[in-house]
């Protein structure tokens, strides 16, 4: 939900397909889809630009991360591999999810942040998977990543520098 109260998720239609929202003055409208299947939405800014996901053609194909604005898709794309899911969306218009870093490895995935037009890998803290939750105003990013311990942590990124937040003793 955005400061404006509109809200973004995703429904089921009658057919059964998943189909992303907006909510807003009372009226849920469907936002239609990357391409012809499933489309998910996870985040709105105060310009009602949608963060999300769908796939990219018929049922069981890969997903790809997606910015939404006046009813216009953009197709994010990925880090190299077949997937990506986008999360959070600020008012600058950059989004933040997880990417499929090699097609050969699926669920092999690295956080990144996409702003005009460019995705950037944000990395790890030394394990092989992070994903970025949330961005705000000032860019700054926070997420989860494995170590080289094989354990999830929290992290914050900012200037291009990922900060491990630790766990809970």
């Amino acid at each position: 939900i955005n400061n404006r109260g509109q809200v973004t998720g995703y429904s089921q239609i009658a057919s059964g397909a998943t189909r992303a929202f907006l909510w807003q003055n009372g009226v849920m409208v469907n936002i239609g889809t990357l391409a012809t299947a499933a489309t998910f939405a996870l985040g709105i800014n105060q310009k009602t630009e949608i963060a999300g996901f769908g796939r990219v053609g018929g049922g069981g194909t890969p997903f790809h991360a997606f910015k939404w604005h006046n009813g216009a898709f953009t197709d994010l794309g990925t880090l190299g591999g077949n997937e990506s899911f986008a999360y959070d969306i600020n008012d600058q218009g950059c989004v933040v999810g997880e990417s499929e870093i090699d097609p050969g490895i699926p669920g092999l995935t690295h956080a990144f942040l996409w702003c005009d037009g460019v995705m950037t890998d944000l990395g790890t803290l030394g394990g092989p998977v992070s994903a970025a939750n949330g961005i705000n105003e000032k860019g700054q990013i926070v997420g989860i990543a494995m170590t080289a311990d094989f354990e999830f942590h929290a992290f914050s990124y900012e200037n291009g520098v990922m900060t491990d937040l630790g766990v809970l003793p």
